[in-house]
C-alpha cells in the first residue's frame, strides 16, 4: 500500500512538473471564449454551395488583428476538409460569387501553435485571431 501511495505521488509530481505554463501544448488563449464572426458582404448567385468536403477556388486575403497580412490568393483551389477548422466553418454554406468575411478565434484556427514561414520568421504568433475576406469562385468538387 505505502509503495502504491508512493508510486502515485511520483506520477503526480511528474505530471505538474511536465505542465509548464509556456508550454504550447498544455497552455490556452485568453481570447478562447471568443466565437466565430460570419459576415455575409455578397451571398453570390449561383444555386450551388460550398461543402464542408468540397475542393473550392478563390480569391483570399489573410489578416492579423493589427491588421497586418500574413496570406493571400489568387485563384486559390482548397481541398476545405485540410483548412483549419474556422476556415472551413466559414466557407461552408457560401455561393459562388459570394464574399464573406470570416474572423477565426484561436481554437478554430492555429490555436497556441505560431506558424512560420520557410526562413523561421513568425507569420502568425501563438493564440492569434484571424481574418479571412473570402470571394468564392467555383466548387470544384
Amino acid at each position: 500500500m505505502t509503495r502504491l501511495l508512493l508510486l502515485s505521488a511520483l506520477a503526480l509530481t511528474l505530471a505538474l512538473t511536465a505542465c509548464d505554463s509556456n508550454d504550447p501544448i498544455v497552455s490556452s488563449c485568453e481570447n478562447e471564449s471568443r466565437e466565430i464572426a460570419i459576415d455575409t458582404l455578397a451571398v453570390g448567385t449561383s444555386p450551388a454551395v460550398a461543402d464542408a468536403s468540397d475542393r473550392v477556388l478563390i480569391n483570399y486575403t489573410g489578416t492579423l488583428e493589427d491588421g497586418s497580412e500574413f496570406d493571400s490568393g489568387s485563384n486559390a483551389a482548397f481541398y476545405l476538409a485540410s483548412t483549419v477548422s474556422g476556415f472551413r466553418q466559414g466557407v461552408t454554406g457560401m455561393r459562388i460569387g459570394g464574399r464573406r468575411r470570416i474572423t477565426v478565434p484561436p481554437y478554430l484556427g492555429y490555436g497556441t501553435q505560431a506558424r512560420e514561414d520557410a526562413n523561421g520568421d513568425v507569420l502568425i504568433p501563438s493564440c492569434s485571431v484571424l481574418t479571412f475576406d473570402v470571394e468564392l469562385l467555383d466548387i470544384l468538387s
